[in-house]
């Protein structure tokens, strides 16, 4: 018989237990270098080939077409990573048009944004040219995983920017320095003349592509990019 004056406070339900908070992406900069160039070696000539179509028409078209370029040479060299069948050929870049509204705008974005950045940031004496580079720096790495995603996953690009800046995050500082590597090895060939960059630029997206794969693995059935030819 329960004491009216002091009556039975009822417990509190059981609360259930937080899920636990996913360990950051591994960051292992030597091997993914390391990977990215044993894949570019596994077919240089199919590679140079797409690196010299991507940068020719990209400078013909004054940048209209880099964005889904960019996108068909990720699908390119991700289904070469996968080992994919059919070998992929260098007119499988132009897969990259059936992304082609996200990645151009991925492309345009990223540009105005460094550009107002940096003219904002010249006004400032001395630190805002260093601001201005810095900050080009920051937003490359935040993007870093954008295109591939748009060109494996066919995400829409805002989505991609945020998922590619989830990603990074947890680890920040050693995928901005993975991605500072990949891009000086990227735009290196732009010293030889810039023709060494039909070389350096898919070298560099080799390298990003081992990354992104690592990453985030194989998209899902619905997500992913149609085989060439299909």
């Amino acid at each position: 018989m329960s004491d009216p004056q002091n009556p039975q406070t009822p417990e509190p339900p059981a609360s259930e237990p937080a899920a636990p908070t996913p360990a950051p992406a591994p960051v292992p900069i030597e091997a993914w270098l390391r990977e990215g160039f044993k894949l570019f070696q596994s077919q240089p000539g199919l590679l140079i080939a797409a690196g010299a179509i991507t940068v020719a028409l990209s400078v013909i078209t004054l940048g209209v077409l880099s964005g889904p370029l960019m996108a068909g040479l990720y699908m390119l060299v991700l289904r070469l990573h996968d080992k994919a069948s059919p070998t992929p050929k260098p007119g499988d870049l132009f897969q990259g048009f059936q992304v082609f509204l996200p990645a151009f705008l991925l492309v345009v974005g990223v540009a105005a944004i460094t550009f107002v950045g940096s003219f904002i940031l010249d006004f400032v004496p001395i630190v805002g040219s260093l601001a201005a580079m810095l900050g080009s720096v920051v937003l490359s790495a935040v993007v870093m995983f954008a295109m591939p995603l748009i060109a494996d996953r066919r995400m829409q690009v805002w989505p991609a920017v945020e998922m590619s800046l989830d990603t990074i995050k947890p680890n920040f500082w050693m995928f901005l320095a993975f991605n500072l590597l990949a891009g000086v090895i990227s735009s290196a060939g732009i010293i030889v003349c810039c023709v060494g960059i039909v070389v350096t630029l898919p070298i560099g997206v080799c390298i990003l592509s081992v990354a992104y794969r690592d990453v985030f693995g194989q998209p899902a059935a619905g997500e992913a990019a149609p085989a060439a030819g299909a």
